[in-house]
Parts: structure tokens; sequence; C-alpha cells
């Protein structure tokens, strides 16, 4: 019994401590590069009332899935809060981008579909066929088609990370809310995350966007 009392607990073995240590750091890298996303400074996102006083060159319509030749309820409701803004004089032109590299998955075609049908002249439309994710249609929203403050139109989960990736290319960018989708949104807002913290690297090297 003396010896079992005094027994010393064994360490725990090397890779368990390792485990830990990268756990560890993995949450803090996530919880860094999350709160500079969530809190940077000079953040503004502005109401359908406010649109007409930003002074944008263009309205930002982020892409999202479609399903066939119909966009996602999330998709969707960017799309309508593009095509209100646009009418209230927020900006000329109606920017969308998004995946449109391939012929069974084409969101831009979705997206010009929706905008021509909503009355919005062709004239005032300008599409990118190679945004594939949100880094790539920031970048080549001012190095391809030269426009440099735009009003991004996506939901509030991604809003921040769309102007935190402007901001750091030199593009003076506001954010429009559109409305979320209540269905799913445990899985976005958990995708987030990690999307968050693959950008802030992403944006301290600044290599081009993807292309096809």
């Amino acid at each position: 019994m003396g010896r079992a009392r005094h027994a010393q607990k064994k360490p725990a073995p090397k890779w368990v401590v390792a485990a830990w240590i990268a756990a560890a750091v993995i949450a803090a890298g996530l919880i860094f590069t999350n709160a500079s996303i969530l809190f940077q400074p000079g953040q503004t996102i502005i109401s359908g009332q406010e649109a007409q006083g930003t002074g944008s060159d263009c309205i930002l319509v982020l892409g999202a899935r479609v399903d066939g030749d119909v966009p996602s309820a999330v998709l969707r409701r960017r799309l309508e809060t593009g095509v209100e803004l646009y009418r209230l004089g927020a900006a000329p032109i109606l920017f969308l981008t998004g995946d449109g590299g391939q012929h069974r998955y084409d969101e831009v075609s979705v997206m010009l579909a929706y905008a021509l049908d909503a009355g919005v002249p062709a004239q005032d439309i300008v599409t990118d066929r190679e945004g594939f994710d949100t880094y790539s249609s920031i970048y080549r929203a001012k190095s391809a088609f030269g426009f440099e403050s735009p009003l991004v139109v996506t939901q509030s989960y991604h809003l921040p990370r769309a102007l935190y990736i402007a901001h750091a290319l030199g593009v003076t960018a506001v954010g429009a809310k559109a409305q979320s989708q209540a269905e799913g949104q445990w899985f976005r807002d958990l995708r987030e995350i990690a999307a968050r913290a693959k950008d802030y690297v992403v944006c301290l090297v600044k290599p081009g966007p993807k292309t096809f």
C-alpha cells in the first residue's frame, strides 16, 4: 500500500503532449485570424437607405452555389439585394462574379439571367467567370476590370472576410448585407472560421487569383 501511495504518476506519452501543443497552436491561430478579420478597423457595412452616398463604382455580387440553372437561396438573396441597390442608384454597374468555368456548373450565367429577368439593362451588367473564390473575385474586380470602390453584396457572415480581402488588396470597398438563409447556416458559419484563417494568410502573401 505504501509503495502504491508513493508511486509517481507516469508522464503522458510524447505524442499526446505534441498533439495538445498542436491543438493549442491551431486554436490560437484560428482565434487570432478570425478576430483580426471580424474586428478589422474601417469596416463599413451600409443599409439600402445609405446606398446612394457611397460613391461606389459598381455593385459587386459574389457568387454562390447554383443547382443547374437555378440559384441557391443564398445566391438568390444576394442577387435580390444587388438588383435593389442598382435600382436605388447605388452604382451604375452591376458586377456579377463567380465560378463560370465549367459547362455543367456555371454560377455566372445563372446570375446574369436573374439580373436580366429583373430588368437590369444588359449594358449595365459586367460579368466575371473567373471569380472562383472570394479572393479571386475581389482581386480581379480591380486588376482585370478596373473597379476600385465596389459595394460588395453578400451575407453578414461572409462580409467581414470580403471587406478584409478588399482592403488588403488596396480596394476601397463597403459592404451591403443580403438576407441570410437559416437552413444550413451552422455549416456555413463553421466553414467560414476556416476560410477566414486561410484568407488572412493569403492576404499576407497576396498571390494572383485562381485561374482556369
